[in-house]
């Protein structure tokens, strides 16, 4: 006979796996993602289609000559001989705008109504280098004497992290989004669970099928079946995410998107990754299990959102913390709460890609984890015996006062 926990899990697991809220949560992401991507591959193919803007170069075929060879403005260029003619043309659409030379100054004139715009930007930079060889030219100051003047300064990055290895750090903006990007995903998964297994014990205690569950089976069984179910569940939307995420990278890997993607990514070592799973898998483990005490206190459906409450507030401590680990990475609070569980799951992970702590820092924050993983599944069953069969007219906060109070 199968171990009764796991018959609880595979029902838990079947039960959700099949259900259409499970998977439009599940999907939302990879929707968004998705649209993400189609916008910017329908702008891109916009933006790299025929209707370009054209420019017209007033009594400057040099200049018109060299904007062409440059090819660094994305326009197409005609020469005009007169501002009477430039002005025409462009009342008639013919032209988005003119250039014209005054004195020393340039005049750019545009169609407040054109669909196509140009780049004042990058107009700006090829014209103070053409300024700027034109000037020397009249120095007599050759164009390799010019370039060596004008080089910029090659400038290399490194960090010296915990181990006093060097590394490079020039990846400093996408290590930065990868910390806030860790935040925010484990926010919404940890959310997300806390309120499906919420859901599982308050749904079986309200109908009164509990006492016909127990009958059967442990309360024991009820319990880490439940966990193990819902557990399950989250390592099914993860594995989902890393097969589509896999995919969609060899699919589109000339999108602009997925390319910033792969900027953030490439930084990531395999220590990294396995301290990041880690952290979030314990993380998912005692939410569920802190989760499932509190659910085990109400009496119908109407009271899940309210028992979820207090685990919400604390998945939403980490996720505010990670927003400042950029600014403050070593801040006492910051520090802390490094090592503290329900919080070091975000934290750590954060500080590791910024390099603010080292692999055994992380390792003792994952000890720590473990420990209490192990001490909350224990005080979590017997919390669950106690209360799983009993009903109170009474809020669930005041449960909550009176449990802790009887603990003391």
């Amino acid at each position: 006979m199968k171990r009764p926990w796991l018959i609880v899990a595979k029902q838990t697991y079947r039960i959700r796996i099949k259900s259409l809220s499970y998977w439009m949560l599940v999907l939302s992401p990879l929707l968004l993602a998705a649209f993400s991507i189609g916008i910017g591959i329908f702008f891109s193919s916009a933006s790299s289609s025929q209707d370009k803007a054209t420019l017209a170069i007033v009594q400057q075929p040099q200049l018109t000559q060299t904007l062409k060879q440059s090819k660094a403005l994305d326009v197409k260029l005609t020469d005009v001989t007169t501002v009477a003619t430039a002005k025409k043309q462009l009342k008639q659409a013919d032209i988005d705008g003119y250039l014209v030379k005054n004195n020393t100054d340039y005049q750019l004139v545009t169609s407040a109504t054109g669909s196509s715009t140009i780049n004042q930007a990058t107009l700006t930079t090829v014209l103070t280098q053409f300024k700027m060889a034109a000037t020397a030219q009249s120095l007599n100051i050759s164009a390799d004497k010019l370039q060596a003047l004008t080089a910029p300064v090659n400038l290399k990055v490194q960090q010296m992290n915990h181990e006093n290895k060097t590394t490079k750090g020039g990846n400093s903006q996408a290590n930065s989004t990868l910390s806030i990007s860790i935040g925010v995903l484990f926010f919404i998964i940890l959310l997300f669970y806390v309120q499906i297994i919420a859901q599982e014990i308050a749904n079986e205690k309200s109908s009164r099928i509990m006492e016909i569950l127990l009958a059967a089976t442990s309360a024991a069984s009820q319990f880490y079946g439940k966990i193990a179910g819902v557990f399950a569940l989250a390592l099914t939307q993860m594995l989902l995410y890393v097969v589509v995420g896999g995919a969609a990278i060899n699919i589109f890997s000339d999108n602009r998107i997925l390319k910033s993607a792969k900027a953030i990514f490439s930084n990531i070592s395999w220590q990294f990754a396995a301290v990041t799973i880690v952290m979030l898998l314990l993380a998912i483990v005692m939410y569920l299990t802190l989760a499932a005490i509190i659910a085990s206190l109400v009496n119908d459906q109407s009271q899940v959102q309210q028992a979820v409450q207090p685990v919400s507030y604390l998945t939403m401590i980490g996720y505010v913390l990670s927003f400042i680990v950029t600014s403050a990475p070593h801040n006492m609070i910051i520090n802390i709460a490094s090592y503290i569980p329900f919080i070091s799951q975000t934290l750590i992970p954060s500080r590791l890609a910024l390099n603010f702590v080292s692999y055994p820092q992380a390792f003792i924050a994952i000890i720590l984890q473990v420990i209490v993983v192990i001490l909350i599944l224990m005080f979590g069953l017997k919390i669950y015996q106690r209360n799983v069969l009993e009903y109170s007219d009474e809020s669930i906060y005041k449960q909550l006062r009176q449990l802790m109070h009887r603990k003391s």
